[in-house]
């Protein structure tokens, strides 16, 4: 069974910065940003607005819609996913995600609280981390723990982010880190792998 987690922003419920600009829920260090497991995998986001309505995508449940979504804002592509029979969906169900079976979430939460460079440095890890355990190179434990410990060797130079540059200087250089972090934590021996 596939498991998705689900972010699900409130960001239309508190609403404005002072200047009565509408307020990402990211700028506010992910304050807003509730996290569920959807196993079905088919609603892939969810916006609370400020009357208590909930506002969901659905789409078939692989990611191209949610990521064509993203790239192509405002505008929409056509034929990106197939259209979903809503009459054959299953249930869908959504719970809490146990947060010791997924520790990198309270990873992504702090990197938001800490903003600047922090997030693109959280993304550059788990990507190098990710990449080593589908390779056999380390332990599914090893991709959250070499997150934590590139987060951790960062904090003292996170810097507010200024612009496109510089997030991809942290990128390359986060990069880095968790690559050297990598080399302590030895292969899985063939077998012991711990899957999701």
């Amino acid at each position: 069974m596939e498991v998705d987690a689900l972010g699900i922003g409130r960001a239309a419920r508190h609403g404005r910065d002072q200047q009565g600009q509408p307020q990402l829920a990211a700028e506010e260090g992910g304050r807003q940003i509730d996290v569920l497991i959807h196993p079905q995998s088919l609603v892939h986001a969810m916006v609370e607005s400020a009357d208590g309505a909930v506002t969901a995508q659905l789409s078939a449940n692989d990611m191209r819609l949610p990521i064509a979504h993203a790239l192509a804002w405002p505008e929409r592509l056509v034929d990106v996913s197939p259209p979903l029979d809503l009459t054959t969906l299953p249930a869908l169900t959504f719970e809490a995600p146990d947060r010791d079976r997924f520790p990198a979430l309270d990873l992504a939460r702090a990197a938001l609280r800490a903003g600047g460079e922090m997030p693109a440095v959280l993304s550059a890890a788990n990507e190098v981390a990710v990449a080593a355990f589908l390779d056999g190179r380390c332990s599914f434990p090893a991709v959250a723990a070499t997150v934590s410990e590139t987060l951790d060797a960062w904090s003292a130079r996170n810097r507010p982010l200024a612009d496109k540059d510089q997030a991809l200087a942290a990128d390359a250089e986060a990069r880095r880190l968790a690559a050297d972090t990598l080399m302590k934590y030895p292969a899985p021996v063939r077998g012991s792998e711990i899957r999701c």
